[in-house]
């Protein structure tokens, strides 16, 4: 008989997840190519982005700042593009006012 190995799950912290739907909110990526990029399925991303636009709109009401946190990686690339999506981010908020 077979020995059935246990499925690996990854855990994402909300850093994380908040880190991912920034990137789809400032970037011209489509949810497609960012979810394979981060290997989650398209419907985990919808459900994270509803989880988070809940949070925002309570904290909202609570005058509460939410922030996207950097990466916990000790990776100058993923630091770099960090600061590009901030960076972009910005931008796009000027350009909304």
């Amino acid at each position: 008989m077979r020995a059935v190995k246990p499925r690996a799950y990854r855990r994402w912290s909300i850093d994380q997840k908040r880190y991912v739907i920034n990137e789809y909110e400032t970037t011209d990526i489509s949810i497609e190519d960012l979810c394979h990029k981060h290997r989650i399925y398209v419907p985990q991303f919808y459900q994270w982005k509803k989880h988070i636009d809940e949070a925002i709109y309570k904290a909202g009401k609570n005058k509460k700042k939410i922030v996207i946190a950097p990466p916990q990686e000790n990776n100058l690339m993923a630091r770099a593009q960090y600061l590009l999506d901030e960076l972009k981010a910005v931008i796009l908020l000027m350009v909304k006012k």
